[in-house]
This record gives C-alpha cells, sequence and structure tokens, in this order.
C-alpha cells in the first residue's frame, strides 16, 4: 500500500530523493531518519545493500551517497551527514 501511494517507489528511495533536496529543511529531516536507521543492525544492511536498479551509475545508492562529499553544501547538513556515519559506527561496530 505504501509504495502504491508514492509511485511504486519504496521508503529507501523516498528518504535518499530528500536527501538530496535542495531544502535544507527536508535533507535535515532525511538525515535524522537515516541516524535513527543506521542505530539499528539490520536497517544498516539494508541501506548498505540498497541501489534503486537503475544501473546508470548515477549515484542511486546509499553507499554512493554516504561516500560523496559534494552532495551537501551547507554546515548544518555536513554535520548531520556526519552524525549518521558516527551512529553507524558506533552503534554498529560488530557487523562493519
Amino acid at each position: 500500500a505504501f509504495s502504491q501511494a508514492n509511485n511504486n517507489r519504496d521508503s529507501a528511495e523516498l528518504i535518499l530523493a530528500s536527501t538530496k533536496s535542495p531544502f535544507v529543511e527536508e535533507r535535515l529531516g532525511a538525515y535524522d531518519i537515516l541516524r535513527a536507521l543506521v542505530s539499528r543492525g539490520v536497517c544498516v544492511r539494508l541501506l548498505l545493500l540498497y541501489d534503486d536498479g537503475s544501473g546508470n551509475g548515477s549515484g542511486s545508492s546509499f553507499l554512493d551517497w554516504l561516500l560523496n562529499h559534494d552532495l551537501e553544501s551547507t554546515n548544518e547538513g555536513k554535520e548531520a551527514k556526519y552524525q549518521v556515519v558516527d551512529s553507524m559506527l558506533s552503534q554498529n561496530s560488530d557487523l562493519l
């Protein structure tokens, strides 16, 4: 039902699309969601394996987004993105 209401887009795709929004508030909200998700091991696995399937090499996976420093231009966004990485590493050190 969720994907039908959102043109067959899954929740990970919607959250990652929000991380690329031109609106700072939307990006920060998406980072907060990701920070909460990566505190759970199963979510880390799902996000690290996520790829939208486009195969166009345009940075469509979570890992591509995470490693690309050029996608965030504000200090608040860079700090929030760092907090996602920090949370992932501190909460799941045994998984990674």
